[in-house]
């Protein structure tokens, strides 16, 4: 019955409701984005002073912005770091290119696919004094005629972000462009392998993201094709990274390849369970819905929009997910509109308002009447970006907005409200591979909720989003992070503090393979019991597990927890006040009870890993939880234990 109860304890209660939402913060930040093409956003801490800033290119005839964010509000300082070229810009990516800490900036031309040709390209160098310099001349990146988005990844795990450039193609000519991949040779030059790399297809691309779809450790590219020359409906592009820099196109394999007008693409684990799913925007109408790519975990996806409730909405440029109330699942957002002849997809009845769905835990999403308060159908509506500009643990949301006649190019900036629950952000500093751990996985476990998120520089459509990842934590108070590093290494980070923004360093954690201590014991007549443990737990291996500290003749339990998903071992601390020890916690899941007697004070046993691969990168915990033979009635604990099985 002891047991029963204890186990009953571990239970979840419910989460805190909040009413989530945002409310219209565009004032902060004055800016008009001229010219007539299709515009992003890049949120970085260009100034390294712990909070995010926000870049804004402008089109031919305007100027970029760069809101510097000061503790008054935002302040364009464009001008003062260099940000002067009036020429037009498209898309923003924010990446550290040298690897010296900090963040740079490649920006796209402006005009593409509605005009026979783009401005030029740029690529910008932080000089790590609130200045920027252009380098494009002597970085090699040369850009093509119709250059749109981008992303930055670390291709060959060599520790350099490299660049993909899509090429949209030309209506205006009627010609198709081929897609530029260009490898960082280390120095702040780049070498263009698109062709030897298998990546210089020429159907019209609209956005790329980089993301490891399969979890084989390399960053693998996904294109958004939206607009053959002749409005043709095309599929995706996945380029598998076959780890030479070479590169083949699985879409049809991985179930991609339905055709479609494929605006932008946006990663994100939107069902929890360990993989990246990619939502896709559409024309929208009759056989050009929005698709929901589920991740199956064996290298291919199912569309399952219609099912989640999110295929049959308006025409949309750039997404975003995030979670909006912090309940512990990503929430989708997205917008756009087309207002050029001939396509006019703009106006109430056509243009999109700026769709907010909520996640339902249930492989759903339903909108919330009031909770975006801007209408945007009126509005030239392109790229979407997410962050928590104002620190306080709730992703905000800009969108970009270009003129149109005498409608302004404001960008619209959404705060969120907030809510009761619980949250963490980190940010990761890389040292083995490159310097913002672009290309991590990052997995947080609070309770029983597990969570992921792929660091990633270059966002569903023109955009960068927070380089930070943020994870809503509902009721959980006490969270554990395992990060899977560009590198190959894999770290857990224990006992993080909840509602604040953790720096995690890589060589900074306990390695995969090792047993971690976690938690504090609850001390007995004569001490605190302790848990150790002797040996790595690897696949077929024995370890060595001791238990010392302990009232003689003492009797009770250890309790096991074995994962099927890391990190699962460990639960919410629960009380014990229940028991009789008011001050103790207990925080292993207790799947498997063993007795356990104790007679000269200590015990000993061994721990037989099982030779499975599958059982490789899971936990495994233990905890002692004994009634003390000298003092009737009272409860003692010792320590939880984490054995991490390496490979």
């Amino acid at each position: 019955m002891l047991f029963r109860s204890l186990l009953t304890l571990l239970a979840m209660g419910s989460v805190v409701p909040a009413q989530p939402g945002f409310a219209n913060a565009s004032a902060a930040i004055p800016f008009d984005r001229v010219g007539g093409g299709l515009g992003g956003a890049a949120w970085l801490d260009y100034d390294r002073d712990g909070d995010l800033d926000l870049m804004l290119p402008s089109g031919a005839g305007g100027r970029c912005g760069l809101f510097r964010n000061d503790p008054s509000g935002f302040v364009d300082v464009a001008a003062q770091a260099g940000l002067t070229s009036t020429r037009g810009f498209g898309a923003v990516v924010a990446g550290d290119l040298d690897n010296d800490g900090w963040p740079d900036l490649f920006l796209s031309g402006d005009g593409s696919m509605m005009t026979p040709a783009a401005t030029p390209s740029a690529v910008y160098r932080n000089n790590g004094d609130g200045t920027f310099r252009n380098v494009t001349e002597t970085s090699g990146v040369v850009g093509g005629p119709s250059p749109l988005s981008a992303a930055l990844g670390d291709l060959d795990n060599d520790g350099w972000l490299d660049l993909f450039i899509t090429s949209s193609g030309s209506q205006a000519t009627k010609t198709q462009h081929r897609n530029q991949l260009y490898r960082n040779n280390g120095d702040f030059s780049f070498t263009d392998i698109s062709a030897s790399a298998g990546v210089d297809t020429a159907n019209g691309a609209c956005a790329v993201a980089m993301l490891d779809y399969d979890r084989d450790g390399d960053q693998d590219i996904l294109v958004a094709v939206c607009h053959d020359a002749y409005f043709k409906l095309t599929p995706f592009e996945l380029f598998r990274n076959n780890g030479d820099l070479t590169f083949t196109d699985v879409a049809a394999s991985a179930g991609l390849d339905q055709p479609g007008f494929w605006m932008s693409v946006t990663p994100g684990d939107y069902d929890n369970d360990g993989d990246v799913d990619v939502f896709a925007t559409n024309s929208g109408g009759v056989g050009k819905a929005h698709a929901l790519l589920r991740n199956d975990g064996d290298g291919t996806f199912t569309d399952v929009a219609a099912a989640a409730g999110v295929a049959g909405f308006e025409f949309g440029w750039g997404a975003s997910f995030l979670d909006v109330d912090n309940d512990a699942d990503l929430d989708l957002f997205f917008a756009g509109s087309l207002p050029m002849p001939p396509f006019r997809i703009i106006g109430p009845g056509r243009g999109n308002p700026g769709r907010l769905l909520f996640n339902q835990g249930d492989g759903t999403f339903a909108e919330i009447p009031g909770a975006q308060p801007v209408d945007m159908s009126r509005l030239y509506t392109t790229g979407v970006a997410q962050a928590d500009y104002n620190g306080d643990g709730c992703a905000d949301l800009v969108v970009v907005v270009g003129r149109q006649g005498p409608i302004p190019g404001q960008p619209i900036l959404l705060r969120n409200l907030g809510s009761a629950n619980h949250w963490l952000g980190v940010r990761l500093v890389g040292s083995h591979g490159n310097h913002g751990g672009v290309g991590a996985f990052v997995e947080v476990i609070a309770g029983p909720r597990r969570q992921v998120r792929e660091v990633r520089a270059g966002s569903s459509f023109l955009c960068s989003e927070s380089p930070w990842p943020l994870f809503g934590l509902a009721d959980a108070q006490l969270a554990s992070a395992r990060v899977t590093w560009p590198s190959g290494r894999c770290e857990t980070f224990d006992d993080l503090a909840v509602d604040r923004y953790v720096t995690l360093a890589e060589g900074a954690g306990a390695p995969e393979g090792s047993f971690v201590p976690f938690g504090v014991g609850c001390p007995g007549s004569v001490g605190v019991p302790r848990l150790a443990a002797t040996g790595a737990p690897a696949l077929g291996a024995r370890l060595a597990m001791q238990l010392d500290n302990l009232p003689v003749g003492s009797a009770g339990a250890l309790l096991v927890g074995v994962s099927r998903h890391r990190f699962g071992a460990v639960g919410l601390p629960s009380s014990l006040a229940s028991l009789g020890a008011p001050n103790c916690s207990l925080y292993v899941s207790g799947e498997v009870v063993l007795p356990l007697r104790t007679g000269l004070g200590r015990v000993a046993w061994r721990v037989a890993v099982p030779a499975v691969p599958a059982f490789a990168g899971r936990w495994f915990g233990q905890q002692a939880l004994l009634v003390d033979a000298a003092a009737p009635g009272s409860v003692t604990v010792s320590n939880a234990g984490l054995a991490w099985v390496g490979r």
